[in-house]
């Protein structure tokens, strides 16, 4: 038996486990609820990675039974490693946006090998979309926080002058007389 040749198996998916082949397959409702502003969008146009992986997560990741997100797990990953290798905007090439998108590659990353896992629960696998779907709301909402500082920026006029003393007047006399 052991010298008979047997096809590997290329299927990724969860092994069905008794009991829980139902909580595979329901669907659950995710709140991707920080979105780009319109001025964000705008900014960040040449940035298509974003633009496609934001796509993708409203697709396949809005709805998604455990099993579904399981199975899409390597495209999602692949789209994430794409837009942490595309960033080239100035204002985004900063520390908080790239811790962000350094933990949802995390978090993907985690995502992915559950699938590999044979003992995995349905449960596990909704706390890890969970995760992912909070890091995807949190770039989101520290790229809208990083274009609104901008825009602040450059609507501000700010005259420092006024902070500015002339020293040249203070003297240590006079400077004594005014502590008495």
């Amino acid at each position: 038996m052991s010298c008979q040749k047997k096809a590997p198996s290329s299927s990724k998916t969860v092994p069905e486990i008794s009991g829980q082949t139902e909580g595979f397959e329901r669907e659950e409702a995710y709140a991707f609820t920080d979105s780009l502003t319109a001025l964000s969008v705008k900014k960040m146009a040449s940035w298509r990675a974003y633009f496609r992986l934001s796509a993708f997560a409203d697709e396949h990741f809005r709805s998604v039974s455990p099993r579904q997100a399981l199975d899409h797990a390597q495209e999602f990953l692949d789209l994430v490693q794409e837009l942490r290798t595309s960033l080239e905007l100035p204002a985004l090439r900063t520390q908080p946006v790239r811790a962000r998108l350094n933990t949802l590659h995390s978090e993907v990353l985690r995502l992915k090998d559950m699938a590999e896992i044979t003992a995995i629960k349905p449960e596990a696998v909704q706390r890890q979309i969970q995760k992912m779907v909070a890091v995807f709301n949190a770039l989101n909402s520290k790229i809208n926080a990083v274009y609104a500082r901008q825009k602040l920026d450059e609507n501000l006029s700010f005259d420092e002058s006024i902070f500015k003393k002339d020293l040249s007047k203070n003297t240590s006399s006079s400077l004594l007389k005014t502590k008495k």
